[in-house]
């Protein structure tokens, strides 16, 4: 049986047991020793009893396991463990990190550049539009858009990622097999296509009440910042804010109507120290010191296919750049473009591979 075998099948058998999953894992430390590990031994573990001690035993031959294995297969899941190289390594530093993923689609480094989108189901007009703007705008710049596939905002964030034709992520309150709600199973497949779908939760999971808010920490954990676009004053969306802050996480809010019962949530936040967010140049202004800490040296077929894709203004700039040394205003000078543009630009242009930023705001084309 292989190593992801006996995960699904240690996942299976705690269930929501999740504190008692990360001992078994820490104690053992790998998960054939668990396996390998008598009853008594397991026994030793804080959180498992003779009965549950002796239904791990039991779990790679039970028909449990076995039914959940075909549904993995049918539903063409993988099975991401905390162990794996491919686990998101933003989640991996949580404190409470899930051990097991199912992914539908594939989670690649780059996800590490995540910004989560979320709030009201019962969402506005206004709110549906900013909602796909900001993830249509983050995902064209490389950010990879993380939420929850719930109606209103969490949905058109999603949207928008996939018309910036960039990477998202859907983080499941259920089970893969039973998709919730049913009517974004589309959604979910064209997500599955330009990124991921998870779910920590086994295939056959109903959408209950009590596993969004655990869902939630997922979705922040995913990110670097959480941006709650409506919400009102007790939505689950203020949930994955205060998680994102205790994860060490930026917190972004989207202003609006004082008198509109969806901007209570943002607007609350905002009083409290959330930063305010008018445009995806907000969110990449706040989190670039981070995003360049966490880049690493691009490889020069890579750099070389970006340059294929640049926008107009970044060709703009990117002509402008020489290998000699240029201040910001040189050439904000001779591209003639707004200086929150060229900023912005010049940011795209590193993460790509194609610029490098010198001491005294100096850039060189690296490429």
């Amino acid at each position: 049986m292989t190593e992801d075998m006996l995960w699904l099948a240690l996942g299976v058998t705690l269930r929501t047991k999740r504190v008692t999953f990360t001992n078994l894992i820490n104690n053992f430390e790998t998960i054939e020793r668990v396996f390998d590990a008598s009853a008594r031994q397991l026994c030793c573990v804080k959180g498992v009893s003779m009965e549950l001690a002796g239904a791990i035993k039991r779990a790679p031959e039970s028909d449990e396991f076995k039914t959940e294995l075909d549904a993995v297969q049918r539903l063409g899941l993988k099975i991401v463990t905390i162990r794996s190289p491919d686990y998101p390594e933003n989640l991996r530093h949580i404190a409470d990190p899930p051990q097991l993923l199912y992914v539908k689609g594939r989670l690649e480094p780059q996800d590490s550049f995540a910004i989560a989108i979320v709030g009201t189901r019962t969402v506005t007009h206004y709110g549906r539009q900013t909602a796909k703007t900001l993830g249509a705008d983050l995902a064209s710049m490389g950010i990879t858009v993380v939420s929850g596939l719930a109606r209103g905002v969490d949905a058109s964030a999603h949207m928008g990622a996939l018309t910036g034709k960039g990477r998202t992520i859907a983080v499941l309150g259920s089970g893969h097999g039973k998709m919730y709600p049913a009517e974004h199973a589309s959604l979910a497949e064209e997500i599955a296509r330009a990124g991921a779908v998870i779910s920590e939760l086994r295939t056959d999971t109903e959408p209950m009440p009590g596993n969004f808010p655990v869902r939630n920490r997922i979705i922040s954990g995913l990110s670097l910042g959480t941006v709650v676009v409506e919400a009102g004053k007790r939505s689950g969306a203020l949930i994955t804010a205060r998680l994102a802050l205790e994860h060490g996480r930026e917190v972004f809010a989207v202003p609006g109507n004082i008198n509109a019962e969806m901007s209570a949530g943002p607007n609350l936040l905002i009083q409290q120290g959330a930063k305010p967010v008018l445009s995806a140049s907000d969110i990449i202004a706040e989190i670039a010191p981070e995003l360049k800490g966490m880049m690493k040296e691009g490889t020069v077929k890579q750099a070389a296919e970006a340059k294929l894709k640049l926008t107009p203004e970044e060709r703009k700039v990117y002509e402008m750049l020489t290998q000699e040394p240029q201040h910001i205003d040189e050439i904000i000078l001779s591209t003639a473009l707004p200086t929150p543009t060229v900023s912005t630009t010049l940011f795209n242009l590193e993460i790509k591979g194609l610029a490098k930023e010198m001491p005294g705001k100096l850039f060189v084309r690296t490429l």
